[in-house]
C-alpha cells in the first residue's frame, strides 16, 4: 500500500472513533450559526517590480506546460494498461459518494481523496480515445489508482496555471479585472457542476420542458419526461447499490466482532470463496500480523474493487422493467447520450477541459443492451443543453418557453415572499 493508502486508513480510523464519541443533540447543532471565515492569502509577487513579476509568471506557465504534458503522457500510458470500468467505477465510488447518517444527515461534505467530477470526466474522455482493440482489462493495485488520481489532479492544476498571461501585468485595472473574470469563468466551467439542489434541478427541467413531451414522442418515440425518468432511475439505482454494499460490509464487521480470522472467513464466505481459497488467503497474508483496522481497509477495498463496476453498469431490459417504457424506448434514450470506445479518438485533449463531449454524453455503450455510467448525476449537471439538443427542431418554441417560464417563476416567487405586493407581468 502507498502512503496515501496508509493516510486514508488513519482517517477512516479517526472517523470511526469520532462516531463513537457522544454526539451533540441535533436541535443544538441546528441552532448554531456558522459565521463566514476570512483568510489573508499572502501575495507571492509582493516586493517584485513589473519585470520580475512578468518573469515569474512566465516561469510558472513554462513549468505548468511541462507538468501538463508529463501528466498527460503518464495518464495515457497507465490508462491503456488497466481496466477502464474498474478505474472509473473506483474513482466515482470512493470519491463522489459519502455516508448519510439517519440522525445527523451527511457525515462529510468532501471526499478525503479530493476527487472531482471533472477528474472522472477527463479520465472517461481519455479512455474513449483509445481504440477498442488496444483497451486492456487488466486489474490494478490501489497504488495504481493513486497514481491515476495524482496525475489527473496535476493535469487539471497545470491546465489552469498554463493559462496565465504575463503580458496582462501591463494592462489597466479594468482590463485586468476582465481577464480575471474570464479566467474565473473558465475555471468554473471546468470544475463546478451543481447549479441547484438535485430536487430543484429535476423540478425545473420537468416544468420547463415537459410541455414538449408530445412533440418529441411523435418524432423520436420517447418524451422529455421519459429521458429525465431514465436518468433519475439510473442515479437512484446506483445510490441504492452503493448503500447495499456498505450495509453488507457493516453487517459483516458487526457480526464478526474483533476476531480477525473469523472476519476474513466470513468475508470470503460473503464473496463465495471456498474453504481452500480462504485458508490460503489467511496463510498468505498472515492475518495475525495485521491490525483490525488494516483488515477492515483491505476488505473494504477488495469488496469495492470486485463490485464497483457492477454499481454503474445498467441493462436496458432492467431499466425498462423499472419504468413504464419499452426496452426499445430505453435503448433509444441511452444511445442518444452514449459514446462507444474510441468515439473520441479524433478529439484534441484541449477540448476536454472546456467542452468535454462526456458532458453531453455521459454513458459508455458496452454492447446492444448494456451500458456503463460512472457519473449518473452528470446528465442533470448539463440537463439544459442535453435536453435542448433533443429539441433542436423546436428551437424558437423552446426559446419562447424559457422566457415565459422565467417570468412566471419570478412572479410566483415574489408573490410567495411578498403576498401583498402588486405584480405586473410582461411589463415593457
Amino acid at each position: 500500500m502507498g502512503k496515501d493508502s496508509k493516510a486514508r486508513r488513519e482517517r477512516e480510523t479517526e472517523q470511526e472513533s469520532a462516531k463513537r464519541q457522544p454526539q451533540e443533540p441535533q436541535a443544538q447543532r441546528r441552532e448554531k450559526i456558522l459565521a463566514p471565515a476570512f483568510y489573508v492569502v499572502p501575495n507571492p509577487f509582493e516586493g517584485l517590480n513589473a519585470d520580475q513579476r512578468r518573469l515569474a509568471v512566465q516561469e510558472i506557465t513554462k513549468n505548468a506546460e511541462q507538468e501538463y504534458q508529463e501528466s498527460l503522457s503518464a495518464l495515457r500510458r497507465i490508462l491503456r494498461r488497466y481496466n477502464p470500468l474498474l478505474v472509473l467505477s473506483f474513482m466515482s465510488y470512493y470519491g463522489l459518494s459519502t455516508d448519510v447518517d439517519r440522525v445527523t444527515g451527511v457525515t462529510k461534505l468532501e471526499s478525503d481523496l479530493d476527487i472531482l467530477p471533472s477528474h472522472i470526466e477527463i479520465l472517461q474522455a481519455l479512455y474513449l480515445q483509445i481504440k477498442a482493440n488496444d483497451l486492456s482489462y487488466e486489474p490494478f493495485r490501489l497504488e495504481i489508482l493513486e497514481k491515476i488520481h495524482n496525475y489527473v489532479k496535476q493535469l487539471s492544476r497545470a491546465y489552469s496555471l498554463r493559462q496565465l498571461d504575463s503580458d496582462s501585468i501591463n494592462l489597466s485595472d479594468d482590463k485586468k479585472a476582465v481577464k480575471f473574470i474570464q479566467r474565473l469563468m473558465r475555471d468554473t466551467t471546468r470544475v463546478v457542476r451543481n447549479w441547484g439542489h438535485f430536487s430543484q434541478v429535476k423540478r425545473i427541467v420537468r416544468e420547463l420542458y415537459s410541455q414538449f413531451d408530445a412533440k418529441l414522442l411523435e418524432i423520436r418515440g420517447f418524451s422529455v419526461s421519459d429521458v429525465i425518468n431514465v436518468f433519475d432511475i439510473i442515479l437512484s439505482t446506483a445510490e441504492s447499490r452503493i448503500t447495499t454494499h456498505r450495509n453488507t460490509l457493516a453487517d459483516l464487521f458487526r457480526t464478526s466482532g474483533t476476531d480477525r480470522q473469523l472476519l476474513v472467513k466470513n468475508y470470503h464466505s460473503l464473496i463465495g470463496s471456498d474453504k481452500k481459497e480462504t485458508d490460503r488467503w489467511i496463510q498468505q497474508f498472515n492475518v495475525k500480523n495485521f491490525s483490525l483496522d488494516d483488515i477492515y481497509f483491505i476488505i473494504i477495498s477488495n469488496y469495492i474493487y470486485l463490485r464497483s463496476s457492477d454499481v454503474f453498469t445498467f441493462s436496458s431490459f432492467n431499466l425498462a422493467q423499472s419504468l413504464d417504457l419499452t426496452e426499445d424506448q430505453v435503448i433509444a434514450i441511452l444511445d442518444e447520450y452514449a459514446l462507444g470506445w474510441e468515439a473520441l479518438s479524433e478529439y484534441d485533449i484541449e477540448d476536454f477541459h472546456l467542452s468535454n463531449p462526456v458532458w453531453m454524453k455521459p454513458i459508455i455503450k458496452l454492447d446492444d443492451r448494456k451500458y456503463f455510467c460512472a457519473l449518473p448525476v452528470g446528465f442533470f449537471s448539463f440537463a439544459v443543453p442535453c435536453i435542448e439538443s433533443l429539441l433542436s427542431s423546436f428551437k424558437d418554441a423552446v426559446s419562447e418557453r424559457r422566457a415565459e417560464y422565467l417570468e412566471a417563476k419570478v412572479t410566483e416567487i415574489v408573490k410567495t415572499r411578498f403576498p401583498d405586493s402588486k405584480i405586473k407581468r410582461n411589463f415593457k
